[in-house]
């Protein structure tokens, strides 16, 4: 049986630790720890983090859809999982700009989730692969 090189390639990229990802999630963390609730404002720096992790995921994912496997369903959890977390970002963007009241709180909050269950699959189909 020959080896998936395809499905090595993508389990590379999304366990190799990269400092886009490690850079800017630790500036959106500190850029939300700054802020003083909903109430507060969150600087710029939080913001260009997040649009920062958005390309990042939509590039991974870009990436990911140009390599060939035979385990297509792992890819295709992976490129779901960069999607959602795009989409997650989006939503935790507009929370940010809505700034206050329930509006704010639900998109934080899908956010929120959307974003770790993106995470974790992102990890399930890495798992999955090779």
């Amino acid at each position: 049986m020959r080896p998936d090189s395809g499905a090595y390639e993508i389990k590379d990229l999304i366990e190799k630790p990269r400092s886009v990802f490690a850079t800017n999630s630790e500036a959106l963390g500190e850029g939300l720890a700054q802020s003083e609730g909903l109430d507060g404002d969150v600087p710029d720096s939080a913001l260009e983090a997040i649009t920062t992790l958005r390309e990042a995921y939509a590039a991974l994912g870009q990436r990911i859809e140009a390599i060939y496997t035979d385990n297509s369903n792992a890819k295709d959890e992976a490129l779901a999982a960069c999607a959602a977390m795009v989409i997650g970002l989006e939503e935790l963007q507009t929370g940010i700009i809505d700034g206050y009241g329930i509006p704010a709180e639900k998109a934080l909050a899908r956010a929120t989730k959307k974003m770790e269950r993106a995470a974790a699959a992102l990890d399930k189909a890495a798992g999955r692969l090779a």
